[in-house]
């Protein structure tokens, strides 16, 4: 199988349908074999309830759920445990670059073996609320300073990976500090890190809030760095 796009899901059920509709327009153009696999953690909205109906109208469309909210880390892991495609692609459901990404990543991605798709690589315009501009660079700051990551956008929503230069990186976070631990290792690795310019749709939120999150992140990214 070439590519497989996976997707974690919490309380998206008034997305995920139109998503992967608008995912499957574009892969189809690609005449390539690939599969969209969809993973569940614990939604409390009724997502899980809808997935069925989903994979029935898009054959491509593969599902699994958490019984328990999970956090990102670990159902990001499962579902890249799940992937058969040499490539992965990994979205957020809201598809923050929107679909047309997916062929730029899937091209990108043939001489790298990670690109990512960021917002604030070659002046690109895109619409970035000032407080999530600000977070996001003190958190660039602070982990450049920890870890040396070249990666300006690590919160990037979409992301390709080759499936052999995945295994190599032995990830084990649960919640949002995959992202991190993901470069960090992938960076010790010694893996080809390409990240290329790209315009982000108007934001319209996501599992992560600053409140409920941002501490439980750095802490979670401190301990990261005593344990490398």
């Amino acid at each position: 199988m070439d590519l497989s796009v996976v997707i974690p899901l919490y309380n998206a059920r008034c997305i995920v349908e139109n998503s992967v509709r608008r995912l499957t327009s574009v892969l189809d153009d690609r005449h390539l074999d690939y599969e969209i696999l969809l993973r569940d953690d614990g939604s409390a909205d009724g997502t899980k309830e809808l997935l069925d109906g989903v994979s029935r109208t898009f054959p491509a469309v593969r599902w699994s759920h958490n019984p328990v909210n999970s956090g990102l880390g670990a159902t990001l892991r499962a579902l890249w445990q799940e992937a058969k495609g040499e490539y992965i692609i990994y979205c957020d459901c809201d598809l923050p670059f929107s679909e047309k990404i997916i062929p730029i990543l899937w091209e990108e991605i043939q001489d790298s073996d990670i690109v990512v798709a960021s917002r604030y690589k070659g002046g690109m315009q895109s619409y970035i609320r000032p407080l999530r501009r600000l977070t996001s660079r003190i958190y660039y700051i602070f982990c450049k300073g920890l870890f040396h990551t070249t990666v300006s956008d690590l919160g990037s929503g979409s992301v390709a990976v080759r499936k052999d230069a995945l295994r190599k990186l032995e990830l084990k976070a649960k919640g949002f500090d995959i992202h991190i631990e993901f470069y960090v290792k992938a960076q010790r690795a010694g893996l080809f890190i390409k990240e290329i310019a790209a315009e982000a749709v108007e934001e319209r939120g996501g599992s992560f809030c600053l409140w409920k999150h941002g501490l439980r992140v750095v802490w979670q990214t401190l301990r990261l760095r005593w344990e490398l």
